[in-house]
């Protein structure tokens, strides 16, 4: 079956290799209180491709997202299990008002790991709800590269079953998505080790116009991933409390790394962020 499913996960390699032009937006929180990481694609000729979606109650708008722009997902990739990237699209499944949802990407997690160093309950509730709803995920491959209605997916990076650390979040995928005009680099909750990781096998080939910025843009990979990247607009997935490092007691308080990171980008001169506690924003 891992075979079959692999085999698959290859079937877009054949698809054109033609350079169409999507749009993108970053979706938003239900609520200000709740972090959440969701990307909507749709390519020149209507379809949609979904980037992880967001947590538990997120799932009713997008849902009507996505219904209101044709109400078919050609394409939903997942970077890891956590809920807050997982859990829009569990809702979806459990109240069974579509979208119609075509196919599903992402790295399977050996369970028996996933209890030693992480113990995260969402996989298993997952994996159940695919089943029940004859849902049969492709498994991503690193360093695939295929195309969704001339829209091109490279796979750059999938769960190293070695590192341990930040477990749930380094057993993230990495893809980066291309048109003829733009590139956007999706990081998902990849930390230091996966980072690094990232970072020996590519070097400067991580070069991309857009990056989604890493575990909400906070203690995620470190300052010379982003440099490799050189990004020109990042893409904040990113709560006001947590933008502005605030536990309560004003800003830059908290223990969170955000305003570091934004330190960063200023360093590396980028000029536009869409930061997702503003709403629902089409990435121009």
């Amino acid at each position: 079956m891992k075979k079959l499913l692999v085999i698959a996960a290859l079937i877009g390699l054949f698809a054109s290799a033609s350079h169409a032009d999507f749009k993108l937006w970053q979706l938003s929180a239900h609520n200000h209180t709740i972090q959440m990481c969701g990307y909507v694609i749709q390519t020149e000729h209507g379809k949609i491709i979904m980037i992880d979606g967001g947590f538990y109650p997120d799932g009713e708008a997008v849902r009507d997202f996505v219904n209101e722009r044709g109400g078919v997902v050609e394409a939903w990739f997942l970077t890891h299990y956590h809920n807050d990237h997982t859990g829009a699209l569990s809702t979806i499944l459990t109240d069974g008002k579509g979208p119609k949802i075509n196919r599903v990407y992402i790295h399977p997690l050996d369970y028996d790991k996933v209890n030693i160093y992480e113990n995260d309950r969402m996989i298993r509730i997952l994996n159940d709800q695919f089943k029940e709803h004859n849902i049969f995920p492709l498994t991503l491959v690193a360093g695939t590269v295929f195309y969704i209605d001339g829209v091109k997916i490279e796979v750059l990076r999938v769960y190293n079953p070695d590192i341990h650390e930040n477990f749930g979040n380094n057993a993230g995928s990495v893809f980066r998505i291309s048109d003829s005009k733009r590139s956007v680099l999706f990081l998902g909750d990849l930390g230091v080790e996966g980072g690094r990781e990232l970072l020996a096998k590519y070097g400067n080939k991580l070069k991309s116009d857009y990056v989604q910025m890493a575990h909400h843009g906070q203690n995620g990979v470190e300052k010379d991933v982003y440099e490799a990247i050189n990004p020109k607009v990042c893409l904040w997935p990113t709560p006001k409390w947590l933008w502005d490092n605030n536990r309560g007691k004003g800003y830059n308080t908290g223990p969170w790394k955000t305003v570091e990171v934004r330190g960063w980008m200023d360093e590396l001169g980028v000029k536009t962020h869409y930061v997702s506690m503003d709403g629902i924003q089409e990435i121009k």
